[in-house]
């Protein structure tokens, strides 16, 4: 497994002044890709923007909440949703944002917004999956509002978003918790959530860039570990990796999940870390890398919003996101996983039936053997071929055990044998007992039925000890059953 380590788990890493937009931690995950020169061009033409388009002023005016990242006193970063009528948001000029939210002190986050802070903010219209993005400034007068003075603003693509239609509620909200681990109930909502917001900051040129970001998936792409740590797979995106590239930095991150049917917040805030390489990437389907959080501290405030939402359809859209509907899930990769480490282990086998088919050829037709296991019976054709100097034939794998399986069903998953044959009898037996090693086919409670080990003119010797004569393997085989690997009933294994 290839994972980053932050230099510094503790204190955000402080970037020094540099004419690109994109910082370290962003240049080395997009190095991880080969795209730095391909992100040049996006980097100076959307990251670089310190005003907001005209599209974007008039969007930000039309929505009814919006997510924003903020790091306390401590230095912790925390991810919040606050929610106001459309227009609690307006930009009467290009270069700043008024935000309408009075204080909220039951929110972690809020303690991050006083004025100088540098914030995060993502807005998102989950019936459209339109969003932008804008990182910025704080600057405040009083308790009733603030300003974001805009350092940089730019769009995001739709991908990930389920649709979703909103309308605003009267509830009253619940009582704030604070959770030393997660319980059933915020577990629950983790593994049910299609989606989560994150957010994450560096030091830049000595103010906090903070960075808010949306997460999508199939429900219950996050999975909890048994110590309560979760593990994210990150899909393809618009390769701009602020979040990734800001925990390669600083390991700071803040996330929330929301039930969207009753407006709860669940606030985690703890470290992270990215996992370039790990098999588990490879296993989940649309997996490109995956990253790990651990939470040291756990909010859950019911509702905590006064909006509800409800899953919407529009013609033919189901409302899921098309990207989410072609990933993976975590049941999957676990099979996956499961299926590569069978592929390198043993899988026991009971004889079913033996068919002498002539005198030189016996067929034992083997059965799966293993509990709670279903599997295609296998046909093994064992070839009894007289030496000239034993008395007591040797049992060779020969090709002929391909007939046994109809022809239709060969490329599916099936025990398929193949070895060489050769004029010479002796370089033949040394074949057919090289072919069984390498296989490694073995026999139960019998002496193995072909020769193991040594070279050409051991196996020549008088006695041949190893090889006993084609009755006795015969006579053992029904009782004790035999074992082969499991790779070779996938096809991806046999002898050459």
């Amino acid at each position: 497994m290839t994972s980053t380590q932050p230099a510094q788990a503790t204190q955000a890493a402080s970037i020094a002044p540099s004419a690109s937009p994109w910082h370290e931690g962003e240049l080395t995950m997009q190095r991880s890709v080969g795209v730095v020169e391909r992100m040049a061009g996006p980097g100076r033409n959307q990251m670089s923007r310190t005003r907001m388009p005209d599209q974007h002023r008039e969007f930000y005016a039309q929505l009814p909440f919006v997510i924003l990242g903020a790091v306390d006193t401590e230095g912790e970063v925390w991810a919040t949703l606050r929610a106001g009528r459309p227009g609690f948001m307006h930009a009467d000029v290009a270069k700043k944002l008024t935000l309408e939210l009075v204080r909220d002190p039951l929110d972690p986050a809020d303690a991050g917004m006083e004025d100088g802070d540098g914030i995060g903010m993502l807005g998102i219209e989950l019936h459209t999956r339109r969003r932008n993005r804008m990182n910025g400034l704080v600057s405040r007068q009083s308790g009733e509002r603030f300003h974001i003075d805009v350092t940089q603003a730019y769009g995001n693509c739709p991908q990930y978003i389920r649709l979703r239609q909103y309308e605003f509620t009267d509830a009253p909200a619940g009582p704030v918790s604070k959770l030393a681990a997660l319980d059933a109930d915020a577990a629950a909502m983790i593994r049910a959530a299609d989606s989560f917001y994150v957010a994450s900051y560096v030091v830049r040129d000595g103010k906090k860039q903070v960075d808010a970001s949306h997460r999508g998936g199939k429900p219950g792409f996050v999975r909890i570990d048994d110590d309560g740590v979760l593990t994210i797979p990150d899909f393809s995106g618009n390769l701009f990796f602020n979040t990734l590239g800001n925990f390669l930095l600083n390991p700071r991150a803040g996330l929330v999940f929301v039930d969207f049917r009753n407006g709860d917040l669940l606030q985690l805030s703890g470290r992270a870390e990215v996992i370039l390489d790990a098999p588990e990437v490879a296993a989940f389907v649309g997996a490109e890398r995956m990253w790990r959080f651990t939470p040291q501290q756990i909010v859950r405030r019911p509702a905590a919003l006064p909006l509800r939402w409800i899953d919407v359809a529009v013609g033919a859209d189901s409302g899921a996101s098309p990207n989410a509907l072609i990933t993976g899930s975590w049941e999957d990769a676990a099979a996956r996983l499961k299926a590569t480490e069978l592929s390198r282990q043993w899988r026991p086998f009971r004889v079913g039936k033996i068919v002498d088919e002539t005198v030189a050829i016996r067929s034992f037709h083997l059965l799966p053997d293993d509990a709670g296991r279903r599997g295609r019976a296998a046909c093994l054709g064992a070839a009894a071929a007289r030496q000239r100097r034993h008395a007591d034939p040797p049992i060779h794998l020969v090709e002929r055990a391909l007939g046994c399986i109809p022809a239709h069903q060969r490329q599916a998953p099936g025990i398929v044998f193949r070895s060489s044959s050769h004029n010479d009898q002796g370089r033949r037996h040394h074949r057919s007992a090289r072919a069984v090693r390498q296989f490694r086919y073995r026999c139960f409670g019998a002496t193995p039925c072909g020769v193991a080990g040594g070279g050409r003119r051991r196996h020549a010797d008088a006695g041949h000890a190893a090889a006993p004569d084609s009755r006795r393997c015969a006579q053992a085989l029904p009782a004790a059953g035999v074992a082969v690997p499991v790779g070779a009933q996938q096809g991806r294994a046999g002898l050459r």
